[in-house]
């Protein structure tokens, strides 16, 4: 069995150690609200991956580290891990097209998880559950053709759709099977069930079961 691991960068990395941005690491030694969190959720998501790292080498899994910021091909791989919140699980998603990905939250108090199922200190459990049975859940995504070209990446949340300018109006016509409309809106976002718990639920959509075959769509600010 060979696994990806996909990992995010925390913010302190990649401001404070990678780019040496002293404005930033200024307020984090002064505990700014505005940076205070910052290092915290670097040392969580530090552990978090070296604790991966260590089960996974003491199970004897095969196994690659990637950033997710990178690009990486999961040709050859039976499984993708995902190590940070649901930002690092989406964009692992997109490259998920017939590969289980298991999501681990690296920093529960810090980092939104809705789509992670474990934690680093439950990662064997889940592994060894995995392997026994291989089971997983399948989730609806949706696929986006803009102007006739096909995007490569399978949508898991949601897809917005708006006026280059923030306060511009949105012009189109929707259609859904014989019928059709003719909108002006701030936008319309379109999501599949996963997507169905954060912007669009916010925008006045409705919450449905996370393997559910239905989409919705939210006209924005008609």
């Amino acid at each position: 069995m060979r696994l990806l691991v996909v990992h995010k960068k925390s913010l302190y990395q990649k401001f404070v150690l990678d780019k040496n941005d002293q404005r930033i690491a200024k307020l984090v030694r002064e505990r700014d609200l505005s940076a205070k969190r910052i290092h915290a959720a670097h040392v969580f998501h530090t552990k978090a991956l070296e604790s991966v790292k260590k089960d996974l080498e003491e199970l004897g899994i095969d196994y690659k580290l990637v950033c997710r910021d990178l690009t990486y091909t999961v040709k050859g791989y039976d499984l993708i891990l995902s190590i940070g919140g649901d930002g690092t699980f989406l964009e692992a998603s997109h490259h998920a097209v017939d590969i289980p990905l298991l999501g681990i939250n690296s920093s529960p108090r810090y980092s939104v998880g809705y789509f992670c199922r474990t934690t680093p200190k439950d990662l064997k459990r889940f592994l060894k559950k995995f392997l026994k049975n291989r089971r997983v859940k399948k989730l609806q995504r949706l696929c986006l053709t803009l102007n006739g070209k096909t995007c490569p990446s399978l949508t898991l949340n949601e897809i917005l759709i708006t006026n280059i300018h923030p306060a511009g109006t949105s012009r189109y016509i929707l259609k859904i099977g014989k019928n059709q409309e003719e909108h002006k809106s701030s936008g319309i976002w379109v999501a599949p069930a996963a997507g169905s718990t954060a912007a669009l639920c916010s925008a006045g959509g409705h919450k449905l079961p996370l393997q559910s075959q239905r989409y919705q769509y939210v006209v924005r600010e008609p």
